[in-house]
């Protein structure tokens, strides 16, 4: 469990750049299906006040709340939502996914979204012109996994004890490469390492960055010396990346 090595890729804003499909749309596209499965904006509010004093959080759980308090099903809603969005400007990338596997040569790596399996779906279809579960590399969405009645997100105490025990991989020995600050802040503060990716490093310059790492067999010090550094402002580190 000490030797291997995780690097943990999120979905949106990391696969493909977030302006092909910003949230915006996704909020659209939500709404859209919402009306479609003849659920009113005024019931989605009233809902929302109810979510918010149950104390839990995410899109999806939201989502979750709202399609069994109009009695539709949370997988129905869910395929409704990803028909309702553009995928189209979402540029095929095979390039990519062999940039992917050839890391994976080297460390254990995986595709964890907080979207649906259907958005994931559609993007791999769009990226790579195949389904997720046709590649060899393990890919995770938002119902992976489930505490009580609450999904929990990719940057979860529970996730992340899930990646260690399915990887066999401490989360110290874990790289999440995401876009998302609060996910980033929070698997730091669980012990992983992390990059930070936009439109200036993208996740072709952040592989680079690993097999730079890994070829050089450099350890190097989370102290202004990383790509996150120097985009990522928050207090200095002094852990270590792998």
């Amino acid at each position: 469990m000490e030797d291997k090595k995780l690097i943990v890729i999120d979905c949106d804003g990391v696969l493909y750049p977030k302006e092909k499909l910003p949230t915006k749309e996704i909020v659209c596209a939500v709404r859209k299906a919402f009306e479609k499965k003849g659920i009113s904006w005024e019931y989605v509010n009233d809902c929302l006040v109810e979510f918010n004093k149950s104390g839990k959080k995410g899109m999806f759980n939201f989502i979750t709340t709202v399609a069994r308090a109009s009695y539709v099903g949370v997988d129905e809603l869910s395929r409704q939502i990803a028909e309702e969005m553009d995928y189209s400007r979402i540029a095929p990338n095979p390039q990519l996914l062999e940039k992917i596997k050839k890391i994976q040569k080297k460390y254990e790596v995986c595709i964890y979204t907080n979207n649906t399996k259907y958005h994931l779906e559609k993007v791999y279809q769009r990226l790579f012109g195949c389904s997720f579960w046709e590649t060899e590399i393990p890919a995770f969405h938002i119902e992976t996994i489930k505490n009580k009645d609450v999904y929990c997100a990719k940057q979860s105490k529970e996730s992340v004890w899930f990646l260690s025990k399915f990887f066999a991989v401490n989360p110290e020995n874990m790289m999440f490469v995401d876009d998302t600050i609060s996910v980033l802040d929070s698997v730091r503060e669980q012990g992983a390492s992390i990059l930070f990716v936009n439109q200036n490093f993208n996740l072709s310059d952040a592989l680079d960055y690993i097999e730079q790492i890994s070829s050089n067999k450099q350890r190097i010090c989370r102290h202004g010396r990383t790509p996150f550094d120097r985009m990522y402002k928050r207090d200095s580190f002094t852990q270590e990346l792998f």
